[in-house]
């Protein structure tokens, strides 16, 4: 077996994403992985084309608020 080493942002949760079985990956608003990634990113937007402002997200989608 081989040992995997998780980073400091590493989160073992559920990540509460809107629609995990209908392919909504986007985070709810109290989803752990709000403001929980990494700042080592080269994007400045998701992949919805909102800016990434602040303390990212972890996954593809930034939450935005209503």
């Amino acid at each position: 077996s081989e040992n995997i080493e998780l980073g400091a942002t590493a989160i073992i949760a559920n990540p509460e994403v809107e629609d995990l079985e209908g392919g909504d990956y986007h985070l709810t608003s109290s989803s752990p992985a709000r403001d929980s990634g990494a700042d080592e990113g080269h994007y400045d937007m998701d992949l919805d084309g909102n800016p990434i402002v602040g303390t990212r997200d972890i996954g593809a989608f930034e939450y935005q608020s209503e």
